[in-house]
């Protein structure tokens, strides 16, 4: 007895989703001086807006086609402890759509629910004005084993078609 198989017809493979940077970065914030506002409370001010640019640059610098590649999510989560802002940060972040893994608050670098979850409507910290909560990045490996639909940055493009990582040739220099 013969058995045909047929063979499938091959079906057209679908581009891969490429990632590309904003085209625009986000704002600058400043946190504005309250008229009346305690000692404690003006040194807090004057502390997170000393540190907003370098975490605006901190954001950018990760979006940036390598920084993205290598760590594409972000996971929220408190960074200082002692200081109740009397925020469900969970609940919030569900409000806003966010998904929890096993209890994380973990997202695409790109996703805007970290505008959502703003008070000022910026994709970094601080998210209000207590600022407890700030951002740790998370891994590709992790991220693909979480189960994210990665885009591929231009540098993986470019790598799979050269073939894999660069090959590095070593040449011996000789005095002549």
């Amino acid at each position: 007895m013969f058995k045909f198989m047929l063979k499938k017809k091959p079906q057209p493979a679908s581009a891969p989703q490429v990632y590309t940077p904003p085209a625009e970065e986000p704002p600058l914030i400043e946190i504005p001086m309250p008229p009346q506002v305690t000692i404690p409370e003006r040194k807090r001010i004057e502390r997170m807006n000393a540190v907003i640019p370098n975490l605006r640059k901190r954001h950018i610098d990760g979006l940036s086609d390598v920084g993205f590649a290598v760590f594409p999510g972000m996971e929220l989560l408190r960074v200082r402890l002692g200081i109740e802002d009397g925020i469900d940060w969970q609940k919030r972040w569900t409000d806003a759509g966010g998904k929890l893994y096993d209890g994380r608050m973990i997202a695409l670098k790109t996703d805007p629910i970290w505008v959502k979850i703003s008070d000022y409507g910026v994709p970094y910290p601080p998210f209000e004005f207590h600022d407890v909560m700030g951002t740790q990045e998370i891994g590709r490996k992790e991220c693909i084993a979480l189960g994210f639909d990665l885009p591929r940055t231009k540098t993986q493009i470019a790598m799979h078609k050269a073939g894999g990582a660069p090959k590095i040739k070593i040449v011996r220099i000789s005095k002549g």
